[in-house]
């Protein structure tokens, strides 16, 4: 394949922001407030990259009975279609709801005791994935849906023993959910005369932060997307890896690439960025951790953090190139303080390095 790659800027990594700022708290300490000036500066520093954001945060839903919850920087779905046709905004790699900062989210979403917010997040889903879809069929994004599960972790580790579940509990709570979503989504999709592009979901799986989460494994990621993918008949699920999530869950980022491409789960999409390596062990089968803890969470740009990161994250991206899908790549990365524009620019030169040197 020819050895390049769609480079993603996500407009999150703009905002105004503190470490772990979208769990409620820290000082604010840099970025940009309104997301019409991000997405003109993504477009003007780099004509040919795209850019995600998170409905809500980032891009404000339509939806009448959600509208409340629609940041006062975000750009309104309109305005957003009306600059990227316009070339004011780049192009959309992904789209996706947060599972955080929406009163009540800290009970969870999907496993959240309150109906009312089960139902906001099925709507909100459905909505989501089907612009998503609708993007891709006009050409204006690459149709890439992300859920990261989030506040649907283990109550117990973030102060809220109200409405325990069981790890089994959840789990079968979170897949009977995405079933459920992945199959309106495609009645829906069905409905407005649009062909689906499958996968239809990409699972962000993350080991804990805030809370440990159910899927917190590579094993139990690929064991979520079978699931699921058995239940409604069709393959509606792919994995988007992201490269810290891989080193906090105290995996390498070559190992749960590989296992990725084996599984039959990679579609050339992922999150790229770097943070410590952690010295944990989960349980693949329960999702108990045996022993351990998992890392930080630090977002930092690619090949951050010293030789052994730089060196796994290459053999990774070895693997990316070898699979010869066509490689989409969201730096999700915190730039903490620093400027915005040069810690996107350095992650995005330090991946091109890799891709170059891959054989």
């Amino acid at each position: 394949m020819d050895k390049k790659v769609l480079h993603s800027w996500p407009s999150w990594t703009l905002g105004t922001r503190a470490a772990h700022a979208k769990f409620g708290g820290g000082v604010i300490i840099g970025g940009i407030g309104p997301v019409d000036k991000r997405l003109r500066l993504i477009k003007k520093s780099f004509p040919n990259d795209l850019t995600s954001g998170h409905l809500w945060h980032e891009i404000g839903t339509p939806l009448a009975a959600y509208k409340k919850f629609n940041s006062k920087d975000s750009v309104a779905w309109s305005a957003l279609v009306k600059g990227i046709e316009s070339g004011v905004y780049p192009h959309i790699a992904a789209l996706t709801v947060p599972a955080f900062g929406i009163p009540g989210v800290q009970n969870g979403a999907a496993t959240n005791p309150d109906p009312a917010m089960r139902k906001m997040y099925f709507d909100m889903h459905v909505d989501g994935i089907c612009k998503t879809q609708w993007l891709k069929s006009k050409g204006l994004g690459e149709g890439i849906y992300i859920w990261w599960p989030a506040w649907d972790s283990q109550r117990k580790y973030h102060g809220d023993e109200k409405g325990k579940l069981s790890i089994q509990q959840a789990w079968d709570m979170l897949v009977k959910a995405w079933t459920d979503v992945a199959k309106a989504a495609l009645e829906r999709l069905d409905k407005e005369k649009i062909t689906p592009s499958l996968p239809l979901i990409w699972l962000e799986w993350k080991p804990e932060v805030p809370g440990q989460d159910y899927v917190n494994t590579m094993g139990r990621a690929i064991r979520f997307c079978k699931e699921v993918d058995q239940k409604v008949g069709r393959n509606v699920f792919a994995i988007n890896n992201e490269w810290a999530h891989l080193l906090i869950g105290g995996g390498t980022v070559e190992d749960g690439t590989r296992k990725t491409i084996d599984a039959g789960l990679f579609t050339g999409f992922f999150h790229a960025n770097s943070a410590d390596l952690a010295i944990v062990e989960i349980d693949e089968k329960t999702g108990e951790i045996v022993k351990g803890t998992p890392g930080d969470d630090r977002d930092w740009y690619v090949g951050a953090g010293g030789k052994a990161r730089w060196d796994d994250q290459e053999k990774a991206v070895k693997l990316l190139v070898k699979s010869g899908k066509p490689l989409v790549c969201e730096h999700d990365i915190d730039p903490a303080g620093d400027d915005p524009l040069q810690y996107y620019t350095e992650s995005r030169k330090n991946l091109d390095k890799m891709i170059a040197a891959a054989k």
